[in-house]
């Protein structure tokens, strides 16, 4: 856990998109939070579930498109957002 917490405020230090770019919230209900991040050269999906269930993706698919860059990922075996979301499961992920 230290060290992925490591890894994201390093994130936060070199990725100006994740503090000064536009922000959308997709997602937000009991279980899963999730929101697009997006500037002029690219676009960031950060997704979040907060439950002891596993959640669909369906909802999240159409904001993705063939080119998936995972950045950071509590679960290292994430690929891509289609997926299901694991107990607790967080992501960012490069979409454009």
């Amino acid at each position: 856990m230290f060290y992925y917490y490591k890894d994201l405020i390093r994130l936060r230090h070199e990725e100006e998109l994740l503090t000064e770019s536009d922000y959308q919230l997709l997602l937000e209900d009991e279980k899963v939070f999730a929101y697009l991040r997006t500037s002029e050269k690219e676009q960031w999906i950060v997704v979040a579930n907060l439950s002891e269930d596993t959640v669909s993706t369906e909802d999240l698919t159409e904001y993705v498109s063939d080119k998936e860059d995972i950045k950071i990922a509590n679960y290292k075996d994430r690929t891509g957002i289609k997926e299901n979301l694991r107990p607790y499961e967080a992501f960012m992920m490069r979409i454009r």
